[in-house]
């Protein structure tokens, strides 16, 4: 009940039938990544202290200026990302010309992205890495493997949703210009994905750099010949 209050939905059936299934976990830890709480799923003496706290509209007004402070918690540490991204601009280049198979993501097919690209779970490449590279900057892990190989998978989907719930977005799981504007900054721009490196090996284009052993299955962690 006091989930649902505060906007976190945990399904129609679990609420009638009364039941914690998967509806009511994913809630909790929703409500968690928003509070600042660790994500555990379990509804803990902080989670209820946090819930108990009543932010929604006609609650206390200290937990009002508590659900202020969180959100202005949120737009500083994505300023402070965008902030970031644009100092490293310069560095950033500098790898992807330094580094044949170190592709900018906007510069990916010799192209600079002129608007921002609509990416979904399935996708994959270099874009997909920016966005993975700017919701690891902001505290949600895409995920290792996820990263690796460039591929918007089931951990950077996941991701990606407690980013939008945590900036009040539509909870769709796809980055569009709202979300891309959310990570990067209101004055951001679709060029600007080029800046998103992590400075680590998996700024590595794999399929590129693996081509000739085929395709890397990502499901079965195995390499298939490619179908001609």
């Amino acid at each position: 009940t006091k989930l649902e209050e505060q906007g976190y939905s945990c399904g129609e059936e679990e609420t009638e039938d009364i039941i914690y299934g998967d509806g009511t976990e994913s809630a909790v830890v929703t409500l968690q990544a928003c509070a600042g709480l660790p994500e555990s799923g379990v509804a803990d003496a902080a989670t209820w202290a946090f819930l108990m706290e009543d932010n929604h509209p006609g609650g206390h007004s200290s937990s009002a200026d508590g659900h202020a402070e969180q959100q202005h918690g949120a737009s500083h540490a994505t300023q402070e990302g965008a902030s970031a991204s644009a100092s490293s601009l310069m560095t950033s280049n500098e790898q992807a010309d330094n580094h044949p198979h170190v592709a900018s993501p906007a510069r990916a097919g010799g192209k600079t992205l002129t608007k921002w690209p609509m990416l979904r779970e399935g996708d994959g490449g270099a874009a997909v890495h920016g966005l993975q590279v700017a919701l690891d900057r902001m505290g949600f892990n895409p995920g290792r493997e996820d990263m690796q190989w460039w591929q918007f998978g089931d951990t950077t989907y996941g991701a990606l949703q407690t980013m939008q719930a945590c900036s009040h977005l539509p909870e769709t799981g796809v980055a569009d210009e709202a979300t891309w504007k959310s990570l990067l900054g209101a004055d951001a721009r679709p060029e600007d994905i080029a800046l998103l490196l992590s400075g680590g090996e998996d700024d590595v284009d794999m399929t590129e750099e693996m081509q000739d052993r085929g395709v890397w299955l990502v499901g079965e962690q195995r390499f298939s010949k490619r179908q001609m």
